[in-house]
């Protein structure tokens, strides 16, 4: 459910005249051709929607002519998208299994409760507004269920995970079940530049060897890195992700203990460990449910793209996108 609202989210969202390269786009430019399947069109206005969003995330991050790649790299993606879905409906209508027009119905009542409206007239009046109408939508709706329910009869006779596969990929992917050892670390970090660096060394060291208790004090005085207004914390870090210095320094971690001080090239650091998490291995039967989940999805993911390969073959499907 969470997938099709997201689904209706953004089909609600309309369509804005971004496109070309300047995104902005004349209507000879949105009824460009850039693709076609068994004779029938795809032009800009039919992927645009889809693709404004990241085209403008583009614009804002990219120039010249790896611009115009990126945002064609975008527009084919979405044209094989749409290519796919058009062969799965084109499939379903040659098939006798019909979507319930009671389910369609019961997806648009949902979308209209979705969006807070109570009545089909101000429902569709929403749609007209960002760009489309009810009919529009409906037949949007449609074509979701129509590839979600063909998508989901090839993984009905396909898909079967067994305890013995199970069992197999636990025991092939021991690193996936063990919870790494962590360190929960506060840090005192020195500016490199301070002009009495050796000073203010010294005085946390002679402080910190007569009350360790006394650090978060000491980070909120002299630490120029973060957390300062949190006595310095860090937060908790995967041990053996910690930057070369800190794990060289830390060989034997021990909660409260200090270590330091550690030449880095940010300053000079000193270290506390709050606490520590030891590795833990999660057994099979804790892991089963989430293996299972993750074998099905790898499944689904493989049958998907054998039945999408299989209309493919069957098709006669044109692009029309310049060469890069």
């Amino acid at each position: 459910m969470r997938k099709f609202i997201l689904f209706v989210s953004f089909l609600v969202a309309g369509i804005l005249p971004a496109a070309d390269f300047t995104l902005r786009a004349s209507d000879d430019q949105m009824d460009s051709v850039l693709a076609s399947v068994n004779g029938e069109a795809i032009t800009l206005h039919d992927i645009i929607g889809k693709t404004r969003a990241e085209e403008y995330q583009l614009y804002n991050s990219l120039s010249g002519n790896e611009l115009e790649k990126a945002i064609i790299a975008v527009r084919r993606k979405a044209v094989d998208d749409l290519i796919d879905l058009k062969l799965i409906v084109a499939d379903y209508r040659k098939s006798d299994f019909k979507v319930p027009n009671r389910d369609i119905e019961s997806e648009l009542d949902a979308a209209a409760t979705k969006m807070g409206v109570r009545s089909r007239q101000e429902f569709a009046r929403k749609l007209e507004e960002s760009g489309t109408n009810l009919a529009e939508f409906r037949g949007q709706i449609e074509e979701y269920m129509i590839v979600q329910a063909m998508l989901y009869r090839q993984y009905l006779t396909r898909i079967a995970v067994t305890p013995s596969d199970i069992y197999q990929y636990y025991e092939s992917h021991p690193e996936e079940f063990i919870q790494p050892e962590s360190l929960k670390l506060a840090m005192i970090l020195l500016d490199p530049k301070r002009q009495d660096l050796d000073a203010a060394i010294a005085d946390v060291q002679k402080i910190l060897a007569q009350s360790p208790e006394r650090f978060g004090e000491l980070a909120y005085r002299y630490t120029c890195g973060p957390g300062a207004d949190r006595g310095g914390e860090l937060g908790v870090i995967e041990r053996k992700r910690l930057r070369k210095e800190f794990a060289e320094a830390i060989v034997d971690p021990q909660p409260d203990k200090i270590y330091g001080p550690i030449q880095t090239p940010d300053g000079v650091a000193f270290l506390q460990i709050i606490e520590r998490h030891n590795a833990i291995e999660k057994g099979f039967e804790q892991s089963e449910p989430g293996i299972r989940r993750k074998l099905e999805s790898q499944m689904r993911e493989a049958v998907r793209k054998q039945y999408i390969e299989s209309l493919r073959r069957e098709a006669i499907i044109r692009y029309f996108f310049p060469e890069q």
